[in-house]
Parts: C-alpha cells; structure tokens; sequence
C-alpha cells in the first residue's frame, strides 16, 4: 500500500500528464474563453443537502487547427443545475439531480446520479466523485455520460483551510460518452487558487481545460477556460 502522504504527489503528477495530453494528440478545433459559477448549498434536516449551481459561459475565441484564433466574444450558454444530497453509508454520500442549459436557439435537460466521497489527509482533503448523466436536447439522439474525478484541496498554510487563508484545488477527470450509436470521450483538468473569504464562503479563480474525441480518433477538440467561482455553505 502507498504511503498516504504520497497520494498527494500522486495525484499532482496524473494532473500534469492530464495537462500533457494535446501535446500528444493532434488537435482539430479549439475554442477559449470565460466561465462564471454561483454554488450554493443549504443543508437540510435528516443529513440531506440541497445544492444550486449557476453557470456562464463566455466564448472569446474559436478557430480551427492550432494557429491563433480571431477574438470574438460570444454567449455560448447559461447552465442552471440542483441537486439532492443524501447519505448513503460507508462513507459514500449520494445526489440525483437535474440541469437546464440555455444555448443560442435550443436548451437542453440533463438528469444525473451521482456518489462522493470525501476524507482528510493529514495536509488538506482528497475527494472522489462518481457520476452517470442523460442528456436530452430537441433534434438530437440523447446522450450517455459516465464521469469520475479525484479532487484534491490543499492548504497554503497550516493543515486544513481557514477563513481569510488561501488553497490550492486540482484534479483530472474522465469521461465516457455515447450516443447515436457512438462512442466518445473527453479528459478535463482544473486548477484553482482559492480564497476562503469567511466561514463556509469561498472565492476560486482557475483554469479549465478540456479535450474530447470519438472512440480511438485523435483528439478533435480542445478548450481552455478562465474561471471564476463563488462558493457558500449554510
């Protein structure tokens, strides 16, 4: 067994592998901008939870191939998310939720279970998410998802996160996804800088990035984003 202070380390080198990846792979279309997040989540009686997220996303630029593309600030869509908490033993917590996404002309539905876990380490926390979605659209064959992510928050000072001190968050994630008979898949790396404005409230500001393809196909699509998040807890 790895000794628990390298998990850490572990983690930190499969996100730099993660960030490796287009290096690898060549990239057809790639698209950048801004993406703004609200999440709330309000704790309920029975050890349940309800969460609320809002989220935008700004399109600043959107080109093909790997040469510069023209700045051209664009809605792309709005995504408007809750979900249900609720414990389910051994460690694991639960959430079946539901998303309202507004895009130019169209929205689309998507319904998601989800299981989590999280623990302390001896210098911040470690968490794992699990998680299966069906998206819905008009004119479009419905779409499958199966998601896991390890996250991994670390404290710049001291063992755990205080009101006013800052951390570090980062993580990969995989996904698998198909629909009309297809599949595809997407990796996806962040990492953010956070502020713990005050108890149970946090600021992040970060970096998104993401890259998809079709079944063994070199990779088809990359985005790269600029975050910014707020984060409250009651």
């Amino acid at each position: 067994m790895k000794p628990k202070h390298l998990r850490p380390r572990l983690l930190a080198a499969a996100l730099l592998c993660w960030l490796a990846l287009p290096n690898a792979l060549a990239q057809q279309e790639h698209r950048s901008g801004l993406l703004t997040s609200v999440n709330l989540n309000k704790k309920l009686r029975q050890s349940l939870a309800f969460n609320f997220k809002a989220e935008n996303r700004l399109l600043f630029w959107h080109g093909d191939g790997l040469g510069l593309a023209p700045w051209n600030p664009t809605y792309e869509r709005v995504d408007l998310a809750s979900t249900l908490l609720f414990p389910l033993g051994l460690g694991l917590r639960g959430g079946a939720g539901y998303m309202f996404r507004t895009l130019p002309g169209a929205s689309l539905h998507r319904f998601s279970a989800q299981a989590t876990r999280s623990r302390a380490l001896h210098r911040g926390r470690l968490g794992h998410r699990y998680l299966a979605d069906l998206s819905l659209r008009d004119g479009r064959a419905p779409s499958w998802r199966l998601r896991y992510r390890p996250l991994l928050e670390l404290p710049l000072a001291g063992d755990a996160v205080d009101p006013g001190e800052l951390y570090l968050k980062l993580g990969p994630e995989a996904l698998g996804i198909a629909a009309a008979g297809e599949l595809g898949w997407e990796a996806r790396a962040l990492l953010n800088l956070g502020l713990q404005t005050a108890p149970g409230q946090m600021l992040e500001l970060g970096l998104d990035f993401r890259w998809a393809g079709v079944q063994s196909q070199a990779l088809e699509e990359g985005q790269y984003w600029l975050t910014l998040s707020w984060f409250a807890s009651w």
